[in-house]
């Protein structure tokens, strides 16, 4: 599937101009949206719990339904947004995202709850495969300006429990609905903005000839190495903060020191986008995922040998390393899939993340087993695999 010639072939779209006022504003839409996410409503999980005498296992389900309701149903939300691509799910998903998310507080039950955040998850996934063909589109191929796209999306990502505690604070859970107005804002914007980005006859007219390109294998592969990557982030998240309380940061309290390291490794996994993308550009895809694969995962494992602030500055490396490719691979999967694009986003956008969060699961069981160090420590090495999915890939689906 990919020759000598392809390996390192950097990116001939670099010189391409892009769209800095559309991507400008899908890049802001994907940090709002995703603030809109699982952890938005966690300053709100003690008021729901005596609320609707929810026990620690339907208080722990809250932000899993929604979290796979939005990866899982990608998918499915890109097929709809190719066959029907004057349908402006880029603005519907915010909108329907942030009215039931408003609606959390006036759930009279445990089962309304659920189905309240089961739309809300929907909403989130339907804005990310439009979104992100429209930011691709916007950036002309190119991996750097893409990337704006990306960190947005983790800005939002990680302003979601402050956005969250500043609404409850203010209007308490009886006007938390009050919480659903810049989503609903911003759907507006997105649909002035974007609701005649898909002619539909050009579309048509070029859908046998993309037929002929697409390229599923090289995507299967794609998505099977953001599913590497994203399981390391996921079990971090979940884990970190058992490894940190036994042994703690110089000079803060545990609490703190919990927050620290977590937030440090997924603010620079989030940032790695621009670098990542300039690098894409300069030194091409196929090079850049390779070597984040073979470097990333010596300084996550020396985090775990080292303590204090020295910890988290390898847990920093490591997980910047790692997600350098992250712009780059929206791009790709579009190119090994012309046909079907918002169906190739959402693979790397949502299936590839709900993927690693399934597998994630297994790795409570082996923490059980073997102690959390250990299998954080063998966690680490999980990148290593990835390299070899990547060896099938193609540089260029064109």
């Amino acid at each position: 599937m990919n020759g000598s010639s392809t390996d390192t072939t950097p990116d001939t779209h670099a010189g391409a101009q892009f769209d800095r006022r559309r991507l400008g504003l899908l890049s802001f839409a994907h940090a709002l949206t995703d603030s809109y996410g699982s952890s938005f409503i966690s300053p709100l999980f003690p008021v729901l719990a005596e609320k609707l005498s929810l026990s620690y296992t339907k208080v722990g389900s809250l932000p899993t339904m929604v979290g796979l309701t939005a990866s899982l149903c990608q998918p499915l939300i890109g097929l709809l947004s190719d066959r029907y691509p004057r349908v402006p799910l880029v603005a519907m998903g915010p909108a329907v995202s942030s009215l039931f998310l408003g609606l959390v507080g006036l759930a009279p039950n445990y089962p309304a709850l659920l189905g309240v955040l089961v739309i809300a998850g929907f909403g989130a996934g339907a804005f990310h495969p439009q979104g992100a063909r429209l930011a691709s589109e916007a950036a002309r191929g190119r991996g750097f300006a893409m990337s704006s796209f990306t960190v947005g999306g983790s800005v939002g990502f990680g302003l979601a429990p402050l956005l969250g505690a500043f609404y409850f604070h203010r209007f308490g859970l009886e006007r938390w609905y009050v919480s659903a107005a810049p989503g609903l804002v911003l759907a507006g914007v997105l649909w002035v903005g974007f609701h005649r980005a898909f002619p539909r006859a050009a579309r048509g007219a070029l859908q046998a000839q993309d037929q002929a390109r697409d390229n599923w294998p090289a995507l299967a592969f794609l998505t099977a190495t953001v599913a590497i990557r994203s399981l390391i982030p996921i079990g971090m998240t979940a884990f970190l903060p058992f490894y940190v309380e036994a042994r703690g940061l110089p000079g803060v309290d545990i609490h703190t020191a919990k927050a620290i390291v977590v937030s440090a490794l997924l603010l620079a996994s989030g940032f790695a986008g621009p670098c990542g993308g300039h690098l894409t550009d300069r030194l091409g895809r196929r090079r850049v995922m390779i070597g984040s694969f073979l470097i990333a995962p010596w300084p996550l494992l020396a985090a775990f040998y080292l303590s204090g602030y020295a910890m988290v500055a390898a847990l920093v490396l490591g997980g910047f390393t790692l997600m350098l490719p992250h712009p780059s691979n929206v791009i790709m999967a579009q190119e090994f899939l012309p046909s079907r694009a918002s169906v190739a986003v959402s693979m790397i956008t949502g299936f590839a993340w709900g993927l690693a969060v399934i597998m994630a699961l297994g790795l409570g069981a082996i923490a059980d087993h073997v102690g959390v160090a250990p299998m954080l420590r063998g966690l680490c090495l999980v990148p290593l695999l990835g390299s070899l999915f990547v060896l099938p890939i193609p540089e260029r689906g064109r």
